[in-house]
């Protein structure tokens, strides 16, 4: 779904909501979402990945000599966090480098927490782009992802639903608390839903119906007040003069 909103005449606000874009190449948002870590275990010692992969062990893994090493050895077992882009391409070898985890906010203990009370979860602490990187993941082989993917479109169903609410109702005061919890996807949708509010309060105060001047015609009209002022001079009668000021005072 693409939606565009239009503010005013000049301004527009756009946001792309398709889920059917994840793993273009060109999207920002896709960039960033694959960039997760995920923990994993290595399996064999990945030929020329280490230095990338050192910056996530432990240093007491590490050997005195090799801490300040760009040839960095990585025994097999040894835990590490694995940006998704990277541990996808590794995957596609014959060699099985990496056996993965699924990031703690999949596991069953959130799906739990999920079923509970969904709307309870900070989502923008705990993953940004849950959806979106949730997409990529029903693309693995694992045991997991149907569960994962069930609870997923239960989640977004019972969030949506307190999301568009607090999208309506809520006040200045409670919407900067309110979007800091929910990631990308959500907080698009938030901006959709509050200012499709703003526009149905405007259509009731019938905002949309009111004329104004441009303000080159409102300058243009207090410059010629001004004019005929000047041209009043002092020896005008006061009553005139003092009308014509009333005018411009009042535009």
């Amino acid at each position: 779904m693409r939606s565009v909103i239009h503010v005013n005449e000049n301004f527009s606000l756009e946001w792309t909501l398709s889920l059917s874009n994840v793993g273009s190449y060109l999207s920002i948002d896709d960039i960033l979402s694959t960039n997760q870590r995920l923990p994993c275990r290595v399996r064999s010692p990945p030929p020329k990945l280490a230095s990338l992969l050192s910056g996530s062990l432990p240093s007491s893994t590490l050997r005195k000599d090799q801490k300040d090493a760009g040839d960095v050895e990585i025994s097999p077992g040894a835990k590490v966090e694995v940006p998704f882009w990277l541990l996808k391409s590794a995957g596609n070898s014959a060699r099985h480098i990496f056996q993965m985890d699924l990031p703690s906010i999949y596991q069953e203990s959130y799906r739990e927490v999920f079923a509970a009370n969904a709307w309870v979860v900070d989502l923008r602490k705990k993953s940004p782009y849950f959806y979106s990187f949730c997409c990529h993941l029903a693309k693995l082989s694992l045991s997991e992802i149907p569960a994962v993917l069930s609870t997923l479109e239960e989640t977004f169903k019972h969030r949506l639903i307190n999301l568009m609410e607090s999208a309506l109702n809520a006040n200045k005061g409670s919407m900067l608390s309110l979007t800091a919890r929910l990631e990308e996807l959500e907080q698009a949708l938030f901006r959709i839903g509050r200012n499709g509010r703003n526009s149905i309060d405007q259509w009731f105060s019938r905002m949309h119906e009111r004329l104004e001047a441009s303000s080159v015609g409102k300058d243009v009209h207090i410059h010629s007040q001004n004019d005929d002022v000047e041209e009043a001079g002092p020896e005008a009668p006061s009553a005139k003069r003092k009308r014509l000021g009333q005018n411009v005072e009042g535009n």
